[in-house]
């Protein structure tokens, strides 16, 4: 199986954003684009690494809060 690229509109659709709100993230290196001509092209597979780090990162959040609740709680 090859590799899955995706169109700007296809990638933006994919994460559930608008594609100025994906060109940004691009902009700001959030995002990894691969120029091909005018044309920016995406690798689903990295979008699914990103979307798995975000999903991680969320849940780490998510613990702290907890911890620094429960100890707000014992006080």
């Amino acid at each position: 199986m090859g590799q899955v690229w995706l169109t700007s509109k296809e990638a933006a659709e994919y994460l559930g954003i608008s594609v100025p709100a994906l060109k940004q993230r691009v902009y700001r290196r959030q995002l990894p684009a691969y120029k091909l001509g005018a044309s920016s092209r995406f690798l689903r597979a990295e979008l699914d690494e990103i979307i798995k780090a975000a999903k991680v990162a969320e849940l780490e959040i998510r613990l702290i809060q907890k911890k620094i609740w429960a100890g707000k709680k014992s006080n």
